[in-house]
């Protein structure tokens, strides 16, 4: 397809009042000796509208496209949720991705009712990490670990599939189960957020918690980190569910329903190929080779 060129010799945009017959911006300190526009400091013969813009049957052979059309789309550019599906995918073409989760206890709450009482006294010290991690678990994971936007590509993208993953596998038991949320039996617990549009059980913020705990600990296997990273991320994980019970929103039993579930989800999520090269990807980026635990030195004589 032939391109309109810009014309570089009339009275529009020539030599005298109109864009110069350069490339840009020529060599003078007005606009010109012409109309306004001219062979000066306008637009006149110098680097930006000129004949590099004449007409062009092919757009690729214009100076530049080659280097253009060579360069690909830079890693630390990709939304890490953009890089989930891939995983998610091969996640849920598992037959037995929802692994298994037995149904909540019998109708007698008596027990998770008097401990979402007694949690109350407990809202104004945890108020704003409620509030926080009612929008982005996330972001408390990425405060742990120093994450930034554009750093550490591959580990965020661990992050974001144990979220995905955990809303589709709690969603799915959500709906089996559908049980009640605790202001429906207790109304005076009076919860601080609205309640959620969605079953109680399990609790989907403890089991994506505890899915991105284990995800993250994984890249520390293997080395002097490892048993420190597990035990702080799980304890993370542990108190973001937990501030769902004390925010009136979930009963003690829902969060030991995921607790029971994430572990069965983690194994399947590392059966699948994609995790495993994210996680592998992860690794590289902690630089771990200097971590990693070689053979016990001999005890001293």
């Amino acid at each position: 397809m032939t391109k309109r060129a810009f014309d570089e010799s009339g009275d529009g945009k020539g030599a005298g009042d109109g864009k110069g017959a350069g490339d840009g911006k020529g060599a003078g300190d007005g606009k010109g000796a012409g109309d306004g526009k001219g062979a000066g400091d306008g637009k006149g013969a110098g680097a930006g509208v000129g004949v590099s813009f004449s007409t062009l049957s092919d757009p690729l052979s214009a100076p530049g496209a080659t280097a253009i059309g060579g360069l690909v789309f830079p890693d630390d550019g990709w939304d890490p949720a953009n890089l989930v599906p891939a995983i998610l995918a091969q996640y849920l073409a598992r037959p037995d991705c929802m692994a298994e989760l037995e149904p909540p206890p019998a109708n007698d709450l008596q027990d998770d009712i008097t401990a979402l009482f007694n949690f109350i006294a407990q809202r104004p010290g945890r108020i704003a990490e409620i509030e926080g991690q009612s929008v982005s678990i996330e972001s408390y994971f990425n405060t742990m670990l120093m994450l930034r936007p554009g750093s550490k590509l591959w580990t965020r993208v661990l992050i974001a599939a144990g979220i995905e993953i955990g809303h589709a596998v709690g969603m799915h038991w959500k709906l089996v189960y559908k049980r009640a949320r605790p202001v429906q039996v207790a109304p005076l617990l009076m919860p601080v957020l609205p309640t959620p549009g969605h079953a109680s059980y399990p609790n989907n913020h403890a089991l994506q918690s505890m899915l991105i705990a284990m995800s993250l600990a994984a890249i520390f296997d293997g080395t002097d980190l490892a048993a420190s990273m597990a035990s702080q991320l799980g304890a993370l994980a542990a108190r973001i569910g937990e501030n769902r019970e004390i925010a009136g929103l979930h009963w003690p039993s829902d969060t030991d329903a995921s607790d029971t579930l994430a572990p069965l989800v983690f194994a399947r999520m590392q059966d699948t190929e994609a995790f495993q090269s994210a996680l592998a990807k992860a690794r590289e980026e902690w630089n771990l080779g200097s971590l990693r635990k070689g053979p016990a030195l001999p005890a001293k004589a």
